[in-house]
């Protein structure tokens, strides 16, 4: 009876929209099962998007105006992740899957996030999918939560849309919000949580080999099936690329360019320098705030790398001394060393690395 009545709780709240549609007064932390959920609503797909978080910040209504778009971009994922989700995205018969790719998640340090169940995903079953997601304590809190919170007539903002995409809302709508301070906090953290770019393993190339070889393995599946299969580079911030050879990543970073280049042709759009050195283009150091100057540059075929290109596209990757005396300028006045070394205790803690 105990059982059933929280059941019932939980299917009535339904706090990471795993039943009903109702998005806009959803705004708690696991937006990792926000993009699972609701793209679990769409019978067909005309295109989709994925990767890692920072596909959900591109303007794919842009791209495909009028069309069955999907953008599943899991949050802090990595590329084992993001193929599970892909695989049931193939389900979705779609006409083309863009697979953007971000450098992180490569890391051989990395290890899936707690929430990543194998088993769950690829059966994705509603049955299965309400144990996993809602008899645990987490869900719990977050609907009790929910409820008080409702109850207190705070104001809620909606950070999903129904396709997949962040309303950008937690950044457009603080009122504390500063460019400079975040990008700072983002370059700190990445430069010192293994789980992120300070990883030893992730300087040694050939650690990426077993991801590169799972996205060959993708491929083949998505084209057996009739789809067409792009690759992207997803573009960071140019204080974040700086940050990458400045930790001594610049060799893996090349080094997966070229491995992809052997797989197919793909898109670089951190070769869109102007761009990406454009603080007004950015919320932090991976998430774009200009969605469509990004598929702007995907239409114009502009930044296309294949093998015989990709050697020389390494000159523009690679930062100037300017851009390595600004970030240094970034690490020597920051103010919150030890908050970020605690952050990247924290995140060992609760998902433990791989290898180091």
């Amino acid at each position: 009876m105990v059982t059933l009545s929280y059941s019932l709780f939980m299917a009535i709240v339904d706090p990471y929209v795993l039943i009903g549609n109702e998005v806009k007064r959803k705004t708690l932390p696991n937006y990792h099962l926000y993009s699972y959920n609701f793209f679990k609503k769409y019978k067909t797909l005309d295109f989709g998007f994925l990767g890692s978080s920072v596909v959900n910040y591109y303007d794919i209504e842009y791209m495909y105006p009028n069309k069955n778009v999907y953008s599943m971009g899991i949050e802090s994922s990595t590329i084992q992740e993001q193929i599970e989700f892909g695989k049931l995205m193939v389900n979705k018969h779609p006409k083309e899957i863009t697979f953007f790719l971000s450098f992180y998640s490569f890391n051989p340090s990395r290890n899936c996030e707690n929430y990543f169940n194998r088993f769950v995903i690829s059966n994705s079953n509603i049955f299965f999918d309400f144990i996993y997601q809602y008899l645990n304590k987490n869900a719990y809190d977050d609907a009790f939560y929910y409820i008080e919170k409702g109850k207190s007539n705070t104001k809620w903002e909606q950070q999903f849309n129904l396709n997949g995409t962040r309303t950008q809302n937690h950044y457009k709508h603080d009122t504390s919000y500063s460019f400079k301070k975040v990008l700072a906090d983002y370059i700190v953290l990445n430069n010192i949580d293994r789980r992120l770019y300070a990883s030893n393993a992730f300087r040694k190339s050939a650690s990426i080999d077993e991801a590169i070889n799972k996205i060959k393995v993708f491929k083949s599946y998505v084209e057996s099936n009739g789809i067409k299969f792009s690759l992207v580079m997803a573009p960071d911030h140019r204080m974040n690329t700086t940050m990458i050879y400045y930790s001594g990543l610049g060799s893996t970073f090349e080094y997966l360019r070229k491995k992809i280049a052997e797989v197919q042709s793909f898109y670089d759009l951190n070769l869109d320098t102007a761009f990406a050195s454009n603080d007004l283009n950015y919320w932090d150091a991976h998430h774009v705030r200009d969605g469509k100057h990004v598929i702007d540059d995907l239409k114009l075929q502009t930044f296309l790398v294949d093998s015989k290109k990709v050697e020389s596209s390494f000159n523009i990757l690679r930062p100037s001394e300017n851009e390595i005396k600004k970030l240094k300028a970034i690490l020597a006045g920051y103010k919150n060393w030890n908050k970020a070394k605690a952050t990247a205790i924290q995140d060992e803690i609760i998902t433990p690395l791989l290898v180091e």
